[in-house]
């Protein structure tokens, strides 16, 4: 992801959209507390380019998505993997959704199943869980809420091998009084492992939850160096 620091064009350009859509992070309409609140964030480093892209198109500027249903007409692969069966699904251009086994997640009638995805993620996860790659480059389109998609960012740039906690998260958003929002965004990203919500833990340490479930959490970290591996409980 590219992470040069945000530019006044980059703030004006996301001003237009928030104009253009009337929602400033599904809280207010007014464009001129957007731009006075993100020029502050700017000020202080606490926007990148890197984060500022998510919102390049209008798709990612929308109203409250959390109760809606999955994209239609999408396609979708399963691929094995050492936590489980991966179902990974998308359009012809981009990824949407990575859910695991124990999701028991059905996919709608419209989805159809192919071998493999364009792009593919198939072999870009392959080679992550044999140690051998630990940035992906995939085309990506997760539909969320605006603060959902900020959250989603900025997880994208916890390096690999690294663990943040929640408070951490939501100062890296800017925004520390949201330490109990970031949680739950977190819970939401739809794109488990690429977009990687295993790397942020509780304050004093521990695991906390994790959509997968703490064992997948667990080995994710160790395969990553984060944490030490139990030779007798590891996935690797």
């Amino acid at each position: 992801m590219n992470t040069r620091p945000a530019t006044v064009a980059d703030l004006d350009r996301l001003a237009e959209l928030f104009d253009q859509y009337r929602i400033f992070y599904e809280q207010s309409s007014d464009l001129a507390a957007a731009r006075a609140l993100l020029s502050a964030r700017l000020e202080r480093g606490a926007l990148s380019a890197g984060r500022l892209c998510w919102f390049d198109r209008p798709i990612y500027i929308r109203g409250n998505r959390k109760d809606e249903m999955p994209a239609e007409n999408l396609l979708y692969t399963i691929m094995s993997s050492p936590v489980g069966d991966l179902l990974l699904a998308g359009d012809e251009e981009h990824l949407k959704y990575i859910h695991f086994a124990n999701h028991a997640f059905i996919p709608p009638a419209d989805w159809r199943a192919i071998d493999a995805l364009p792009y593919p993620p198939d072999d870009q996860l392959a080679a992550y869980f044999a140690a051998e790659l630990r940035e992906f480059d995939l085309p990506l389109d997760p539909e969320g809420t605006t603060f959902q998609l900020e959250v989603w960012a900025a997880l994208e740039e916890i390096p690999y091998g690294e663990t943040i906690s929640y408070l951490e998260l939501a100062r890296r958003i800017g925004n520390p009084d949201s330490v109990r929002a970031v949680g739950p965004a977190n819970g939401k990203n739809p794109l488990s492992i690429v977009v990687p919500c295993h790397r942020v833990i509780g304050s004093d340490g521990t695991l906390v939850g994790y959509g997968g479930g703490l064992p997948i959490k667990e080995a994710l970290l160790e395969l990553e160096g984060a944490l030490q591996p139990d030779p007798q409980l590891s996935l690797f």
